[in-house]
């Protein structure tokens, strides 16, 4: 299962793109409301929102911030997940090193095509677990 942490839910003609090609998606609108499902449950893919409000879990982050506090945290419980941000936001990856150091994570852009975003999951969760996931 995937767990998408986005703020808009206009973005849930992409959840059911992936649900369809890729894997079933429980889809959350906050951070504070992925905390508890995180340390609860398992998934095989998380895709978060890089800009959103996270006042109970990050109370003094700017919203730009969140999605990136929020991947620091999931690494910190669970480096073998693999981790995608989508952001309408897009600079690099932020000075961060993060896509160099951690072949478990990508940033994608929101502007990129729903068949570029599902290639791209399909070629992230292929190199995280194999021939499971077929390119």
């Amino acid at each position: 299962m995937v767990l998408a942490i986005d703020d808009e839910n206009k973005m849930k003609f992409l959840w059911a793109d992936i649900e369809a090609e890729v894997l079933p998606v429980r889809h959350v609108l906050s951070v504070d409301e992925s905390i508890p499902l995180l340390e609860s449950e398992e998934y095989r893919l998380i895709i978060i929102d890089r800009m959103m409000d996270g006042e109970h879990t990050f109370p003094n982050a700017s919203e730009i911030d969140v999605g990136i506090l929020l991947y620091k945290k999931i690494r910190q419980t669970n480096p073998a997940i693999p981790v995608i941000i989508l952001t309408g936001y897009y600079e690099g990856d932020l000075g961060l090193g993060m896509e160099e150091v951690d072949s478990r994570f990508r940033m994608l852009e929101k502007s990129d095509t729903t068949d570029d975003i599902i290639f791209a999951i399909k070629a992230l969760l292929h190199a995280v677990y194999g021939d499971e996931f077929p390119l």
